[in-house]
Formats: C-alpha cells, structure tokens, sequence
C-alpha cells in the first residue's frame, strides 16, 4: 500500500477506545488522513461510522447503506 500512497486503518473497539483516551475524534481522523477503513462488525451500527457516510458520500448515499447496522 505503501508503494501507491494508500494510508490504511482499522477501527474497533479498542482502537475507538484508545483514541478517546488520547482525546482523537477517530471518525474524523480517518476521513481527511485514510484511503482504506477496515471496520469491526461492532462499529458498524455507532453514530460516528454513519456520521462518516453522510460527510463522506453526502445525506444522497444509497438508502441500504442506514442498514448497514443490522448485516448478519
């Protein structure tokens, strides 16, 4: 990844966590510094990750996406 600029991330429990404790919006970190979110099926479902959807792709992003927080 590094070889194409492409900066990486995983958010879970513990990375949220962490970051809370350190006093970073993770959410908000990603969206300006990451190219590529991996995400825990837990973090799914939390306002920060839909808050990253609306700011990212607009309140316009495909309507299947607010389900995104009951995948199964």
């Amino acid at each position: 990844m590094k070889a194409f600029k492409l900066e990486a991330r995983a958010i879970n429990a513990v990375t949220k966590m962490t970051a809370e404790k350190e006093g970073i919006n993770i959410w908000r970190q990603v969206q300006v510094q990451v190219s590529i979110l991996l995400v825990s099926p837990e973090m799914l479902s939390t306002p920060g990750f839909e808050n990253l959807l609306l700011n990212s792709w607009g309140v316009g992003f495909r309507p299947m996406f607010l389900q995104i927080g009951y995948i199964r």
